[in-house]
């Protein structure tokens, strides 16, 4: 949602500098554009967006959601790859 309570507690309680240190996920709806709370958080936020629901929707009608799915995981083992994790490091 972009609230700021939501980063309270963290080790960087401030989002820009949290997503310098790791990656953000913001997910919203395809088309829309990005709120300006998220556009403040800086770099290390990925902004992707899905479909809205419309009654009546088949499964194979909602193939871009997968897609997305996969453009978050890439993303997340791109960020782990990129500060030292691998299979080796757990």
């Amino acid at each position: 949602t972009g609230q700021a309570w939501q980063f309270k507690g963290y080790k960087w309680s401030q989002p820009a500098e949290l997503f310098s240190h790791a990656l953000g996920v913001y997910v919203g709806w395809r088309n829309e554009l990005l709120p300006d709370t998220i556009k403040g958080w800086g770099r290390g936020v990925l902004n992707v967006g899905i479909d809205a629901y419309r009654e009546g929707q088949t499964a194979q009608q909602r193939w871009r959601d997968r897609e997305t799915v996969e453009e978050i995981w890439s993303a997340i083992e791109a960020s782990m790859r990129a500060r030292g994790f691998n299979r080796e490091t757990r």
